[in-house]
């Protein structure tokens, strides 16, 4: 094989290649483009409202077993947790 055969058959694959990347590369676009039609399973508005009351519902209540556990604590002075603010996000 010359010298010329050698380039030209590297040019070859080199386009096949990049030409593959390419034509992947549109495609994988165009699929994410397509994601936007997917409907979108959206909560109702009570539910939001439930989810709302229960984030702020958790701390409190996580405040309260602590303080509950560390008058029960006290006793055995070996009680590791202090609740020392709760602040809202």
């Amino acid at each position: 094989m010359t010298f010329g055969e050698i380039l030209s058959r590297a040019a070859v694959n080199t386009c096949l290649g990049m030409g593959t990347v390419f034509v992947m590369l549109i495609l994988i676009s165009a699929i994410i483009f397509l994601f936007k039609y997917i409907p979108k399973e959206t909560a109702s508005v009570p539910e939001r409202e439930a989810q709302a009351a229960d984030a702020e519902l958790i701390p409190a209540i996580i405040a309260a077993v602590l303080a509950a556990s560390k008058k029960e604590a006290e006793e055995d002075e070996a009680y590791p947790y202090v609740v020392r603010s709760i602040k809202r996000r």
